[in-house]
């Protein structure tokens, strides 16, 4: 436990103060995270970074977190094409390596690249809407806040399995703990540092990404036992792998996104 919060405390102190600084610091550390993770996925898989579908996936997260900022509100149009272009080219890969990279070895890759890089793409395009530092913040917070409730909820009150045939240790208790803890917290932070335009838009935002973030954790949960590993990495000592430090974002930064447009 001591590790787990000795790694936290330092990782999310760097993670935080560069996300304040924003510009190229973040958009460079968002890169960094995001080919960390793909490799964590990959290797779960035993394939390489270094293959050629793996090098294609690894730049098409470089132009999707790295440029979009650079062209104006033309980022979707941006996803939309870089998606399409990455994808017939991985496809093409059977063909030109005479299958020695199968069309399974492809769909992997491809789906690891799309989910992890459309994911971190949003961790950029909060951080440049015009609240976006306490928008991001806000997302960050919340989510740290759902695990750390579900957490000492299911340890404490905990009796009811949530899904034990993906996540044998997770309880309705702990569920519904986090989406509580979610809830107050996000109602106090939006009466200090007023991030959305009101506390009853926080409250229902703190809902909807309280379940998404666990969803989006029993997501890899799922994927990490189908593979057969508990782990995606070593690199966080007390975590895991950046992949399991950040699955939840994952899933929650697009849903935010969409959700403030909304509200």
């Amino acid at each position: 436990m001591k590790k787990r919060i000795f790694t936290g405390l330092i990782g999310g102190t760097i993670f935080l103060y560069l996300l304040y600084l924003g510009e190229m610091w973040y958009s460079t550390l968002i890169f960094l995270l995001a080919s960390f993770s793909f490799y964590e996925f990959l290797k779960m898989k035993n394939r390489n970074l270094l293959s050629i579908e793996g090098g294609l996936s690894l730049i098409f997260i470089f132009l999707l977190v790295l440029i979009p900022n650079k062209v104006s509100n033309d980022e979707f149009t941006w996803f939309f094409t870089a998606t399409i272009i990455y994808f017939l080219l991985l496809y093409l890969i059977p063909v030109v390596t005479k299958n020695q990279v199968t069309i399974d070895h492809v769909a992997y890759t491809f789906f690891g690249g799309f989910y992890i890089g459309l994911g971190f793409l949003f961790f950029v395009l909060t951080r440049y809407l015009e609240s976006g530092f306490w928008a991001a913040l806000f997302v960050i917070l919340i989510t740290w806040t759902t695990d750390t409730f579900a957490y000492f909820s299911g340890l404490l009150l905990g009796s009811r399995k949530l899904w034990p045939q993906i996540s044998p240790k997770k309880t309705i208790e702990g569920a519904l703990g986090g989406i509580l803890g979610a809830i107050i917290v996000a109602s106090v932070f939006q009466w200090i540092f007023h991030p959305l335009t009101s506390i009853g838009t926080a409250i229902i935002i703190a809902f909807v990404i309280s379940i998404a973030a666990q969803i989006g954790d029993l997501m890899e949960s799922a994927l990490k036992r189908h593979l057969g590993v508990k782990d995606s990495g070593n690199l966080l000592p007390g975590h895991g792998g950046i992949l399991d430090r950040f699955d939840s974002l994952l899933i929650v930064f697009p849903i935010f996104y969409i959700m403030q447009f909304i509200l």
